[in-house]
């Protein structure tokens, strides 16, 4: 019997170890799958987080966008406007370019020796600069606000045509340098 128990108590020895080392391939399997298991909540905590500031990010992103639109559009609109009112400002300069080539034009006309005479000329140009000067700040203070007003409304100012009446004045002015030129030559 003694060779029968030590075989037995082998085997059972064997089965014991082999117990043993099953049970703690299990434990091994537990604590690995446990690891995995918390990598797994935190790579789920970390796609949710993810995800929640892509939400955010699409928000911020959709309002920027329309944000973005609104001022594309607006900046069109003052583009049009400068390029509206420059082309007003161009044609007024372009007027009073060929206003004051026809004043030249018509005093060259009416009385071309003042165009011509050195200090008599320039007499004659500041006068006629000062009978302007009054004579416009004397009639362009409702007429600034009325241009203002239209420019507001964005529509086309009416063409005033003041030939007539500079032409007036300039023949007055003309008059009184005539008078003192003459005035003059008696005097010598």
């Amino acid at each position: 019997m003694s060779s029968q128990q030590s075989r037995k108590q082998r085997a059972d020895a064997y089965l014991q170890r082999t117990n043993i080392d099953l049970l703690n391939c299990v434990d091994e399997m537990r604590l690995k799958r446990d690891d995995l298991q918390k990598d797994i909540k935190n790579l789920k905590d970390e796609q949710s987080k993810l995800q929640y500031d892509l939400g955010m990010m699409t928000t911020q992103l959709t309002k920027i966008n329309e944000s973005l639109c609104k001022k594309l559009v607006e900046r069109e609109r003052f583009d049009s406007l400068i390029t509206d009112y420059e082309t007003a400002f161009n044609q007024i300069v372009s007027g009073s370019e060929s206003l004051l080539a026809n004043m030249r034009k018509t005093l060259g006309s009416i009385a071309p020796e003042f165009l011509t005479c050195g200090e008599d000329a320039d007499q004659i140009s500041t006068t006629s600069r000062r009978s302007k000067s009054s004579r416009q700040s004397h009639s362009s203070v409702g007429s600034h606000a009325h241009t203002r007003t239209d420019m507001s409304r964005g529509t086309s100012l009416p063409r005033v045509d003041t030939r007539a009446s500079d032409s007036r004045s300039d023949i007055q002015t003309d008059n009184r340098v005539e008078t003192r030129t003459s005035q003059s030559k008696g005097e010598q």
